[in-house]
C-alpha cells in the first residue's frame, strides 16, 4: 500500500509539474500576446483573462508540488535547538496539522465550486465556467492531501539540511 501511495503520489507530482509549466506558458505568451498587439494599436482584452486564470491554476497547482517535495511552509529553525527524536514528533504534527487544514480548505472549495456550478456564472470574456476556475482550490487541497498523507505513513519527508550546531543555523 505504501509503495502504491508513494507512486500515485509522485506521478501526481510530476502531472503537476507539466501542468505548471504550460500554465505558466499559457500566461506568458497570452501576456505577450496582449502587449504585442497593443503596440500595433489592437486590444484583445481576453488575453488578460486567460493570462490570469492560467497563473491562478499554476499557483495552486505549485502549492500541490512543493507539498510533495516538503518545501511548504514549516517550522525549521527549531528543528537544530531539539534532539533529533523531539523534532520527528514536531514535524509529524506540522504533517497533520497541514493535513487537516488542507481536507478542511478542500471540502470547503467543493461547496463553493458546486454553489457555482448551480449558478452557472461565466468568466465575461472566454466564457469559461467560473466553477473551473474556483475548482483550483479544491483540486490543489485534495493533492497536498494525499502528499502529506503520503508523507505521513511514509514516516518520512524530503530530507531537510542539518546545520552542525544551532549557531550555524543563526549566523
Amino acid at each position: 500500500m505504501t509503495g502504491l501511495l508513494k507512486r500515485l503520489s509522485r506521478t501526481v507530482d510530476v502531472v503537476c509539474g507539466g501542468l505548471i509549466a504550460f500554465l505558466t506558458l499559457v500566461g506568458i505568451g497570452s501576456v505577450a500576446l496582449g502587449v504585442m498587439t497593443r503596440a500595433f494599436g489592437i486590444s484583445y482584452s481576453w488575453t488578460e483573462e486567460l493570462a490570469r486564470y492560467s497563473m491562478i491554476w499554476a499557483v495552486y497547482l505549485g502549492a500541490s508540488v512543493a507539498t510533495a517535495r516538503a518545501a511548504h511552509v514549516r517550522m525549521e529553525m527549531l528543528q537544530p535547538l531539539m534532539p533529533q527524536r523531539a523534532w520527528k514528533m514536531v514535524d509529524r504534527l506540522q504533517l497533520v496539522i497541514t493535513l487537516g487544514f488542507s481536507l478542511l480548505v478542500a471540502f470547503i472549495g467543493m461547496k463553493l465550486v458546486a454553489q457555482l456550478h448551480e449558478l452557472g456564472q461565466e468568466s465575461p470574456l472566454l466564457g469559461v465556467p467560473m466553477y473551473a476556475m474556483y475548482a483550483a482550490i479544491p483540486v490543489s487541497f485534495a493533492l497536498m492531501a494525499l502528499h502529506l498523507i503520503q508523507q505521513l505513513v511514509d514516516g518520512e519527508t524530503v530530507p531537510q539540511e542539518q546545520p552542525a550546531d544551532a549557531q550555524a543555523h543563526f549566523s
